[in-house]
């Protein structure tokens, strides 16, 4: 027996070991079994190697995988919020676009893994979308200005990102109108970021933004609380408390009693969007050595849980929102009050509103006591049109001990007009003089003082002028008498909507506020303005709508009505009233007849900064334009997003991966034959775990296969018997003999020895099945994980055939619609067929590799056939019975 011969026998049964070589190598052959044997630990070494490269290049498409899945989760996510245009924090922007990018740097690393050298363009097309990105994600930054302290009487209207807006309005008004304004100075916004920087505030605040359910109100509460704390526990800078203090000693050299009103003048507050009003603290009646305090009060009050989450509906980016602090001589306020231009419910009435009271104005704004109104005719001579005059109960004046307190009114004076008829001409007369300067209708908060000087503390654009009332169709059946319940009071803001009464006490109340119930309180206080987005109307038994609750009413556009007497005696908790807003009318119930209002919350954000950024960061991450991979455009020079970074390393990584059997020759001797009844043709490669446990047999049983791929593909091999070749007519039969004898790549003999026969490489989760069966070549590859059901893949290749060219590509086509049906992606080019599928559900990846088993086997030399109609049919029908039978 030849000696080569004998050492497979030996090796094959086991019963080679060192002795058996020894004796070997005596009889005279010892070269060629050193040879032998070399070659045999050769390809065990080169197996070994074989196996680690797969291991690594598998663990590194996994995590390339998981990394894609992350981006386009993240990437529907940015879509989503586009699409839905509803409230988002910037911290959801960022932090979403960085994650992104953080996902496509892993996949560019993972494909270099796999891939070394063969993409390294794409890494430069990243890095310049990133900075796209990066440069669209950083604040707008005005020019630097280092002043921590600006006297009022150097403001204008350009400096609103220094002083912020509020101040910057005074400054203007001071300068360019020939009003009377208080004269003080303001702490500027570089010193608001001197402040946070020095502490380290700016990084605790980003990172609670970071963390915070904007949604849960007690999670808002409580990062509120935090940052409040923290903020007021801060020092102030010595170099920023000497700059403060000596602003206050210029403004007491003249005057040694005069104590300071500090006012919020946060950058986008009292714009035309956004008043932001009564949002954030103003602490009266300061005296020196409360001035630090107070400083860091009003900071503090950017990050209360009204001013957190009205940012947060209206779409306004944290960062960008720095608090200046305006520091005015405090007035000694005989009256005070509230200016509109223009009614702020009906923007067709040319009238001047003038709400006010007795003392400081505080009342007007915060809704707490009845006041007068004085209603003056737009147009010259302004004649006065109504007077309201109020029973005033109470009015705000200083305290000496510092602070303002709220005291009763004198018998005589509550039943009094708070003004007279000379100063509500002087006051109309201001109104349309500053209408006019800012071409808009304005909102200005005034007082007059003990020697009868008027006063503007604050001027701002009119919010919530869009007029919402309903058309008399849409009113048909609000007139039943004998429902209605209260009519009286002032309307807000127009409206007609059903829903049940919810009253609010204090501030566990906003917690437990039901979506579209009908918000009652018994003060118009600003604190409720977090719930305003939820609430289908407010109805409150105080206020006008001059005050800062009313404004921000009108903004969020819902119905309301304030100053309804009486009310918490009149309206029980889980009524279900309808309250007809336009009409000061509550009903008991609900109307049939009434529409459905479309309040258009989008409103507030579609224009807003975190929705600007938050499109402009999708353009650059989210559409999609590299989808052919036919393409010449597909190649990195043609990525212009991270979607099409992302859609390039996704196609290249699974052609790579799946290359795997392609450039790493299948060895005979490293392989088993697979044994399912009796020895198959065909052989199998365990790269990894693919075997439930090792076998040092030359057969490897079907039963100890762990590889799910492959056991899905042979269960569609062995489903449904092959009935053999289909009948070949005359010229099908001399188009096979034809390119038999005359195509080279057809011939099934020759040197390529194993070349011939069908190989699987397999893990547990992988499998690369090279086959030819006949004149067809496959290729089919497939991941499977249960544990991580995302990177389900399949990619299988098609071609060749014994029949003409057409024939072939019929056959081509004829597949390709059979695999689209089931769910595959297809690609076919002349005889060439391309065939991909992903799906998380991993039954349904199982059941698409038995439909290709299937097909891969009876689909044998049915090109030959591909010319007749009726057999075409045949086959047709017949293998979607037949799939239909392996899917059931």
């Amino acid at each position: 027996m030849h000696l080569l011969s004998l050492f497979d026998r030996l090796r094959r049964s086991r019963l080679l070991d060192k002795y058996a070589t020894t004796a070997a190598m005596a009889e005279g052959g010892g070269d060629m079994a050193r040879r032998h044997l070399t070659s045999y630990n050769m390809d065990e070494e080169r197996v070994a190697e074989l196996r680690q490269e797969f291991k690594s290049r598998y663990r590194n498409f996994r995590s390339l995988l998981h990394a894609n899945n992350n981006a386009l989760d993240s990437m529907a996510a940015l879509e989503k919020a586009v699409q839905e245009c509803g409230p988002i924090p910037f911290s959801f922007v960022r932090t979403t676009a960085t994650s992104i990018t953080e996902d496509v740097n892993l996949m560019i690393r993972g494909l270099n893994r796999i891939a070394p050298g063969k993409h390294h363009q794409l890494l430069e097309v990243f890095q310049n979308i990133r900075a796209e990105i990066n440069s669209c994600l950083e604040p707008d930054k005005p020019e630097k200005d280092d002043r921590f302290v600006i006297a009022v009487s150097e403001v204008n209207q350009t400096m609103s990102d220094l002083v912020g807006d509020k101040m910057a309005r005074l400054g203007e008004i001071g300068k360019n109108t020939g009003l009377e304004i208080p004269i003080g100075f303001v702490i500027t916004s570089s010193a608001y970021a001197y402040f946070l920087q020095e502490n380290g505030l700016d990084t605790k605040i980003a990172e609670q933004l970071q963390s915070v359910d904007f949604d849960d109100l007690a999670a808002v509460q409580k990062s509120s609380q935090k940052l409040q704390s923290a903020i007021k526990e801060a020092k102030v800078p010595l170099p920023l408390q000497r700059a403060m203090e000596n602003s206050f000693d210029q403004l007491q050299h003249n005057n040694s009693n005069i104590t300071l009103a500090l006012r919020s003048s946060a950058t986008g507050e009292d714009s035309v969007k956004t008043s932001s009003a009564g949002q954030y603290l103003s602490k009266l009646n300061v005296g020196k050595t409360d001035f630090i305090d107070a400083y860091k009060a009003v900071v503090a009050s950017k990050y209360s849980t009204e001013a957190m989450t009205y940012r947060y509906h209206h779409g306004l980016i944290d960062d960008q929102v720095s608090m200046a602090v305006g520091c005015l001589p405090m007035v000694n306020s005989a009256a005070g009050g509230v200016i509109y231009t223009r009614n702020p419910i009906d923007p067709e009435d040319n009238n001047i509103y003038i709400n006010s009271c007795w003392g400081i104005p505080k009342p007007v704004v915060g809704g707490d006591s009845p006041c007068d109104l004085f209603v003056a005719s737009a147009l010259p001579p302004h004649e006065l049109v109504e007077t309201v005059i109020a029973e005033k109960e109470f009015h705000y004046k200083n305290n000496e001990q510092g602070g303002v307190e709220k005291t009763k009114i004198k018998e005589d004076l509550r039943s009094k007009p708070s003004l007279t008829g000379a100063e509500v001409e002087k006051l109309v007369q201001i109104a349309s003089r500053l209408e006019s300067h800012y071409k808009e209708p304005q909102d200005i908060e005034w007082c007059i003082d003990n020697q009868g000087r008027i006063k503007i503390l604050q001027c701002r654009p009119l919010t919530g002028l869009e007029r919402n009332k309903e058309s008399p169709d849409e009113k048909t059946g609000i007139a039943s008498p004998k429902r209605l319940i209260i009519n009286g009071g002032t309307s807000i803001s127009p409206g007609i909507v059903t829903g049940k009464v919810f009253w609010v006490e204090n501030s566990t109340d906003l917690n437990r506020f039901p979506n579209d119930a009908i918000l009652c309180a018994q003060m118009a206080d600003p604190k409720w303005a977090p719930l305003l987005n939820r609430a289908k109307g407010i109805i409150v038994e105080t206020g006008g709508f001059a005050g800062h609750l009313a404004s921000i009413v009108r903004e969020f556009k819902i119905p309301g009505l304030f100053g309804v007497e009486s009310l918490k005696s009149r309206l029980v908790d889980g009524t279900i009233v309808t309250l007809d807003a336009e009409n000061s009318s509550i009903y008991l119930g609900g109307f049939d007849a009434l529409p459905v209002q479309d309040r258009k919350k989008d409103h507030l954000l579609a224009k807003s900064p975190v929705y600007s950024k938050l499109k402009e960061v999708s353009r650059i991450i989210t559409p999609l334009h590299l989808t052919d991979p036919e393409s010449l455009k597909f190649r990195p020079a043609g990525c212009t997003t991270l979607h099409d970074i992302t859609r390039y390393i996704h196609e290249k990584s699974v052609e790579e991966m799946f290359n795997f059997g392609k450039h790493h020759h299948f060895l005979e001797r490293s392989g088993k034959q697979l044994y399912y009844k009796v020895p198959m043709q065909w052989w199998i490669l365990n790269l990894d775990d693919g075997y439930i446990k090792e076998t040092n047999s030359r057969y490897v049983r079907l039963e100890n296969i762990a590889s799910l791929p492959m056991l899905a593909l042979w269960e569609g091999m062995i489903a449904i018997p092959w009935e053999g070749p289909p009948p070949i007519d005359g010229k099908g039969l001399l188009s096979v003999m034809f390119q038999a004898t005359t195509n080279r790549s057809l011939t099934t003999s020759g040197k390529a020895g194993f070349a011939d026969k069908n190989y699987f490489m397999i893990s547990r989760n992988f499998c690369n099945l090279s086959s030819r069966l006949g004149f067809h070549f496959t290729t089919i590859e497939s991941i499977i994980s249960e544990e991580n059901p995302d990177e389900n893949y399949i990619s299988f290749k098609f071609k060749g055939g014994a029949a003409d060219f057409t024939r072939r590509s019929n056959r081509t086509q004829f597949l390709g619609e059979l695999l689209e049906n089931y769910g595959f992606s297809i690609y076919t080019r002349r005889d060439i067929l391309v065939a991909k599928l992903g799906h998380p559900d991993t039954d349904f990846v199982k059941a698409r590799l038995a439909i290709l088993g299937y097909l891969m086997i009876h689909s044998r030399q049915i090109d030959m056939i591909m010319m007749n109609r009726s057999t075409v049919s045949y086959y047709r029908s017949k293998f979607e019975k037949d799939i239909a039978t392996i899917l059931n």
